[in-house]
């Protein structure tokens, strides 16, 4: 009920019709063009989730929490809104599927896998790309001011239109980057590398991680690569990186551990950050590619890939930055 009344609020323009004065239900329906009635219960159900105000009067006003699902908010969470309430909602409700018979949620829910979903209806395939987008900036942010690369050349591996590479060469002033992924990105990722003013020291090169990989480079990134495939495909581009990396360089792996199981009995509050995305993951693939693991489970994956396991790095969110070098 919480996920679709947020969920609601935002893809009726709910939230961007409270805007920043107090108003009565009559005159924010008037400004949605939407039912009163339907509206005021709406926003009873914001109140008590503490994301909307209501005075004596009957005027309603959003809270600072709400103001982060407007469409014009810096770094909103508007797009993962619609996304978690839209198409992921409706894959958690196929969640059995997955666990009694070994299929994709997603996939049975939507009639189709969550790839293919998204490349046919582009309109929830941005609100799910904006999702991402927005998980991102914070964990990026965190990594660029606890990862120093000085004058180091940085390979953003599957870095999409290079929103990591810049943040650390925006800390690193005198580091070079390269952002490697699926030639189509180019011309989106090229002009935000321009945009960001960093045209004359990062490139885009497209091709795919599993046949090639940029070589040289003193740090390889990945963030959030290795989640989304199962052990082998980990295996395969891993072996890539080590191929093609200095032998003084450094591989940094992000991603959001799990806890061992013997941990949730001591602190199962705190593991929530980790186990319910995994389980959001799990309704995303069924018991295939899509999974979270363990330190010692990306541990085993970086010694079988030929890398020793040298600095863990807490970031914001639950995130970790796995730090290692070629043996």
């Amino acid at each position: 009920m919480t996920t679709q009344v947020i969920h609601t609020a935002v893809r009726t323009g709910l939230v961007d019709a409270l805007g920043n004065d107090a108003s009565d239900a009559a005159g924010i329906a008037r400004r949605m063009s939407a039912d009163e009635s339907a509206v005021l219960r709406l926003l009873r159900g914001l109140v008590v989730l503490d994301l909307a105000t209501v005075d004596a009067d009957g005027r309603f006003a959003a809270t600072p929490t709400l103001r982060f699902l407007r469409s014009d908010e810096p770094h909103s969470l508007r797009d993962a809104a619609l996304f978690l309430g839209g198409p992921a909602y409706r894959a958690w409700a196929e969640l059995s599927a997955a666990v009694s018979g070994g299929e994709s949620p997603f996939e049975r829910a939507l009639g189709a896998g969550l790839w293919d979903y998204m490349a046919a209806n582009p309109e929830e395939g941005a609100a799910f790309n904006g999702a991402m987008r927005g998980m991102s900036f914070v964990v990026e942010q965190s990594l660029a001011g606890a990862l120093k690369v000085g004058d180091a050349g940085v390979v953003d591996v599957g870095g999409g239109h290079g929103h990591l590479a810049a943040a650390l060469l925006d800390r690193n002033p005198a580091a070079r980057g390269t952002v490697y992924d699926q030639p189509h990105l180019e011309p989106e990722a090229t002009a935000f590398i321009a945009c960001r003013g960093l045209a004359e020291r990062c490139r885009f090169v497209g091709g795919s991680f599993f046949d090639s990989m940029p070589s040289g480079g003193d740090v390889y990134l990945l963030k959030w690569i290795l989640h989304d495939w199962h052990d082998e495909d980990c295996l395969t581009i891993l072996g890539r990186i080590r191929e093609a990396i200095a032998a003084s360089g450094r591989l940094v792996i992000l991603e959001r551990p799990l806890p061992e199981p013997a941990e949730l009995a001591h602190d199962s509050a705190s593991a929530l950050p980790a186990v319910m995305p995994d389980l959001q993951m799990l309704a995303m693939s069924g018991p295939g590619a899509f999974q979270e693991r363990t330190d010692a489970q990306y541990e085993a994956l970086l010694g079988a890939s030929g890398f020793e396991l040298g600095e863990r790095i807490p970031l914001a969110g639950a995130f970790v930055s796995y730090v290692s070098t070629p043996t």
